[in-house]
């Protein structure tokens, strides 16, 4: 099957977009339409892949995402066009090629072709959940959870500037980026982001902040509770309420959330009390490779 590789810049890349995830487009859209790189591989009849890296700092380089057709895939594609886009930005200046992706708990072939090609062993950095709506409602401990009197859950969006001031002013080695509401706040969805609040001062305790990645499915993004609460499980209303709004919308079914695994506790509850009402896991891992 006679086989070219092509190098594409954003306007060619158009056209070949649907080799891609819509997440990936948007963001090369958004922040690398004048510095992003491509390759397609074109036989005479069809488009058969496509593999799409941006450029990043201190000469490293990101790879997007690379897809071959499925009716195509074990026939070389894949490694040609890998090989072909760590060379572009080798001939750039780049030297250190680096790729997120997501390896599923009873499929490793991500993984493996990456290692085949000379990437090194993917390291896992976060647990990737799935579940449902209805598996949410048939989780026990979730269900059977409740929030003491002395507390209240409000929409994030209704709370005030002081209270927003108090979160900054947090002194609490817990609040990191990974749950750092003010980072994630931007487009998220206003009828499941919630505040759980102190309900006589106003104190904001914790917080869900979700997005909407699709029609049906509903990220939940970060979650927090204070380290001095974090005993009396307050999360869990916190998530229940969370997931009864999302049943407010009954196309919004698929839940989708992910655990640091530099949080061991938590993720030792996600492996362990999680997992019987999870639809799907995977992990979220880290590949690199010099290229230079």
């Amino acid at each position: 099957m006679p086989t070219r590789l092509e190098i594409l810049d954003y306007v060619s890349l158009k056209e070949v977009r649907h080799l891609t995830y819509p997440a990936v487009w948007r963001v090369v859209t958004s922040r690398f339409a004048s510095t992003v790189r491509g390759v397609a591989a074109r036989t005479t009849d069809v488009t058969a892949g496509l593999a799409l890296a941006v450029p990043g700092p201190s000469g490293q380089f990101e790879l997007l995402s690379v897809y071959v057709l499925p009716m195509l895939r074990g026939m070389g594609f894949g490694s040609s066009m890998l090989d072909a886009i760590e060379g572009e930005f080798r001939r750039l200046g780049f030297r250190l090629g680096i790729h997120f992706l997501r390896v599923g708990e009873h499929n490793q072939d991500a993984a493996c072709f990456f290692v085949k090609n000379g990437w090194t062993r993917p390291v896992v950095n976060k647990l990737v959940c799935h579940t449902t709506v209805p598996l949410a409602f048939e989780t026990p401990w979730l269900v059977e959870a409740r929030l003491p009197a002395r507390y209240r859950i409000v929409g994030w969006r209704s709370i005030g500037a002081d209270q927003r001031t108090m979160i900054r002013d947090f002194d609490e080695a817990g609040v990191n980026d990974d749950v750092n509401p003010f980072i994630y706040e931007e487009d998220s969805d206003p009828h499941t982001s919630l505040a759980l609040v102190d309900a006589d001062g106003g104190t904001v305790r914790g917080w869900a902040i979700t997005h909407r990645l699709d029609t049906s499915t509903l990220r939940w993004t970060c979650s927090f509770i204070h380290p001095s609460l974090q005993a009396m499980a307050l999360v869990r209303p916190l998530w229940l309420e969370v997931t009864r709004r999302q049943r407010a919308f009954p196309e919004l079914v698929n839940i989708m959330f992910t655990v640091p695994v530099t949080e061991p506790r938590m993720a030792r509850f996600a492996l362990r009390r999680m997992r019987p009402w999870l639809s799907g896991l995977a992990y979220a891992c880290i590949t690199m490779k010099r290229v230079a």
